[in-house]
């Protein structure tokens, strides 16, 4: 658990990433304090998050984001090429179980930003979320921006997040079908039980053992955010000297609590002065 596996269906010639946490997600629950079908919506958009972060490079950061009209307005996954990640979600109403993706969402859209070490600017791509589920609109995904056929399974309850997808590969597109085919119904065949009951070796025997599956070493995957004491401070500063002592004045401290890991930063006004004394006219960060 808490690691990332890649894998390779040579016979087939496709590919594919399995991701499954626990420890450090059931950290983000017990901070979050979720209702359990908010909880199952983070847990199934954080395994998407995980497994599209599998291409990253050094120092790279994906951010999936998810925003809607429905029951959950916003819902924000972040993992960074070291394997470190971290969720969150608001919502307006705790939605039904069983919902369907439209429902609890609404006229919702999927946002996927890369920021790539070196790049110029991020990579985006902004999709609308169709479907009947996450897993729906990830194949989506992956239709729209890649082209490449992609299978996609989701699991998550309040221990464990487990998530897997199978893709066919650019070079086999030109090819017949049929070994493709063959790997897309046997995939079908999983459930979201099976994926957060078994290890990775065990399910892909149980699905492609009749194929040449190579699996890759695990890359470690844990929760940690990115918030701190500086990134805070420079929000601060970007408010200005001025509008940091009105609100100082209006309610005697300034208080920024992170939507991901719940930690307080709080600002007296001498800790104000010091900060623009230390650093005037600069300063510009959030907690994204």
């Amino acid at each position: 658990m808490n690691q990332l596996r890649r894998f390779l269906i040579e016979s087939a010639e496709a590919r594919g990433d399995w991701a499954s946490i626990d420890q450090g997600w059931q950290e983000i629950v017990g901070l979050a304090n979720y209702p359990d079908t908010v909880r199952q919506w983070v847990g199934e958009a954080l395994g998407a998050g995980l497994l599209l972060s599998s291409n990253l490079k050094s120092g790279g950061l994906l951010t999936l984001q998810v925003r809607g009209s429905g029951k959950i307005g916003l819902l924000v996954v972040q993992v960074g090429a070291d394997g470190h990640y971290r969720a969150t979600a608001e919502y307006s109403e705790t939605p039904l179980a069983g919902e369907s993706l439209d429902t609890v969402f609404g006229d919702g859209s999927l946002l996927i930003n890369l920021a790539l070490p070196g790049a110029r600017e991020d990579y985006q791509a902004l999709v609308p979320l169709e479907g009947n589920s996450f897993a729906a609109a990830l194949e989506g995904y992956f239709a729209r921006s890649e082209q490449l056929p992609t299978r996609v399974c989701l699991g998550a309850d309040a221990q464990s997040v487990t998530a897997m997808l199978v893709q066919r590969l650019p070079e086999s597109l030109q090819k017949d079908a049929q070994d493709w085919e063959r790997v897309e119904a046997l995939f079908g065949t999983l459930g979201a039980d099976e994926l957060n009951n078994l290890d990775v070796e065990t399910m892909l025997h149980r699905l492609f053992h009749e194929e040449q599956v190579r699996v890759y070493d695990p890359k470690p995957l844990t929760f940690q955010c990115r918030c701190s004491r500086e990134r805070v401070s420079a929000m601060v500063q970007n408010l200005g000297e001025e509008d940091a002592q009105a609100l100082l004045a209006e309610q005697g401290k300034i208080s920024v609590d992170c939507e991901f890991c719940k930690a307080n930063y709080a600002f007296d006004s001498a800790d104000v002065a010091l900060l623009f004394a230390a650093n005037p006219g600069q300063g510009s960060d959030t907690l994204q």
